[in-house]
């Protein structure tokens, strides 16, 4: 059986290219997973800071995690989903609403339209605000989980 079957994309993509162990300070691709890097940031034979792909990140912010970036420069800061909310009936609702997982919307009240969950980012000064990310923040492989 070859190492890699069996494992979910997650796991898959830990063992290909490090983890991060809850500080975002991991071992590169094929190395022990959890070891500690002496000094963040170092390349090539030694180990470096990374952590999640923005797919992975941004899989978690949908299951209801809080997500950062070590390349953010303001400390505090994370994105988490902001729940839709629908008027229908929970019971009549099917797997998607307008293209989204039903799971993310939140009853409405009556007679008020369809709001649709989006991403949040929760700032240095503890403001939240709509986010859209940039393409470095899509490109990163530096996303953890708060």
């Amino acid at each position: 059986m070859h190492p890699m079957e069996g494992m979910n994309q997650s796991a898959q993509q830990a063992r290909e290219y490090g983890t991060s162990d809850g500080a975002g300070i991991v071992t590169g691709a094929g190395s022990m997973l959890g070891e500690r890097a002496t000094s963040p940031g170092n390349v090539g034979n030694q180990k470096r800071r990374i952590g999640f792909d923005f797919g992975l990140a941004l899989a978690r912010v949908k299951d209801g995690q809080r997500m950062s970036r070590h390349g953010w420069n303001g400390p505090g800061q994370f994105i988490y989903i902001e729940a839709g909310s629908d008027p229908s009936d929970p019971y009549e609702r099917s797997g998607l609403l307008s293209g989204i997982r039903s799971s993310l919307f939140a009853f409405g009240d009556r007679g008020t339209t369809r709001r649709l969950p989006h991403v949040c980012l929760h700032n240095t000064r503890g403001e939240s605000v709509p986010w859209l990310p940039s393409q470095s923040d899509m490109l990163a492989e530096d996303w953890y989980q708060v």
